[in-house]
């Protein structure tokens, strides 16, 4: 076995002391589960793989730790609770179709990057014994068609490496390939832990995968536009600690200029994000964008508090979100970027005012905490290479 380490080097295993491997699924974003070998295929619901993931997901995150870090849990303790729609503890097959169906509890992106070693119904085909109860169990409409399917899929018991019918681990095929060949990163494990301090690493792995996607997504892909867009977001979040308005949102109710223009429309459409979107228009705005970019018309942030909150506890909509304030109700920031100009940018994002001790003493107005943001911004460029 050879590992590539890079600028066309590869390296034998057997000059390589440590347990090394070429993917790291942690710094993936993926998550490893096992489930143990079962005689009858109907209890793998019950041993629930599915619902230990999403569970230990939710104590991974520590809630204890802060608002943001139970936002977090809470929203994977959300999940498990409407999926398991008749309160029973356990999962059914149909709790499961319907949880993966619909598109709001994000469960089929979720399970899309957990790698599972379970029993596969690529062994044995329909006469397996795995498959009896399963079977006594389904519709009689259903069961030559699915007999069918198992026995076209059945394949495992024909290759050696599978043909003992010993659990093998699976994953989503398209999802995982595409993890491991996305082409360059715009931001790497190593460069993201790099600009946080040590108690605030756990971001990392939540944050890692969304930014890659709205850097990408939205054309922030030079080493300085990376920089100022992860500075704002370094300092408008606390180190990604806050990710919503902590204000009511009242303070905008009636704000023509955001087109809150229904009662309730001001802590509705509060700011939320990584870099926070305010008002009924850019929300509405950005929920179209989305919808066609996410190939999803069923994404909805407009409705109600709770799906409009999914852009501060969903870590892919909220990095989704800023990245749409970035290029499109900000849309002078990438260009500000490109001359390193932290001062307009950091006034497309947060605005301008008097202060009482100015950062910089020859301008009337300046954004708040420019000392700060000068000072997240040395840190990013330290860590893209540019300082």
């Amino acid at each position: 076995r050879w590992f590539d380490i890079g600028d066309g080097a590869w390296l034998s295993e057997a000059d390589v002391d440590a347990d090394i491997g070429q993917y790291d699924l942690d710094k993936l974003g993926f998550k490893a589960f096992e489930e143990p070998p079962t005689s009858d295929m109907t209890k793998s619901l019950h041993a629930g793989w599915i619902k230990a993931g999403f569970s230990r997901m939710a104590e991974w995150v520590r809630p204890e730790r802060g608002i943001r870090e139970k936002q977090v849990s809470d929203y994977y303790k959300a999940l498990l609770r409407k999926m398991d729609s008749d309160n029973s503890g356990d999962l059914s097959g149909e709790e499961l179709r319907h949880a993966v169906n619909y598109a709001e509890l994000d469960v089929r992106d979720i399970a899309a990057r957990m790698v599972v070693k379970h029993d596969s119904e690529w062994f044995g085909g329909s006469s397996h014994h795995r498959w009896r109860t399963f079977l006594k169990q389904l519709d009689p409409l259903c069961i030559s068609y699915v007999r069918k399917w198992f026995d076209d899929m059945e394949w495992m018991s024909q290759v050696e490496a599978f043909s003992s019918g010993e659990p093998v681990w699976h994953m989503h095929p398209v999802i995982f390939l595409n993890a491991l060949s996305d082409g360059e990163e715009m931001i790497t494990y190593e460069q993201l832990k790099a600009m946080l301090p040590a108690d605030k690493e756990k971001y990392v792995q939540i944050y890692l995968e969304p930014l890659n996607e709205t850097m990408k997504l939205f054309e922030i892909n030079t080493p300085l536009r990376k920089a100022h867009f992860m500075a704002q977001i370094l300092h408008e979040t606390g180190f990604f600690k806050y990710t919503e308005e902590t204000a009511s949102g009242k303070a905008y109710e009636g704000r023509s200029d955001l087109g809150n223009n229904q009662a309730g429309d001001g802590p509705l459409f509060k700011g939320r994000g990584l870099l926070q979107i305010t008002g009924r228009d850019n929300y509405t705005k950005c929920q179209q964008y989305l919808r066609t970019k996410l190939n999803d018309n069923s994404f909805d942030i407009t409705s109600t508090t709770a799906k409009a909150s999914h852009l501060s506890n969903n870590p892919r909509y909220a990095a989704l979100a800023s990245g749409y304030f970035w290029r499109y109700i900000k849309p002078k920031l990438n260009s500000s970027a490109d001359k390193d100009d932290i001062y307009w940018v950091s006034v497309y994002v947060n605005g301008w005012a008097v202060q009482k001790k100015p950062y910089y003493p020859d301008k009337a107005k300046e954004p708040n905490h420019m000392d700060d943001r000068v000072a997240k911004l040395s840190i990013a460029k330290n860590a893209f290479g540019l300082e």
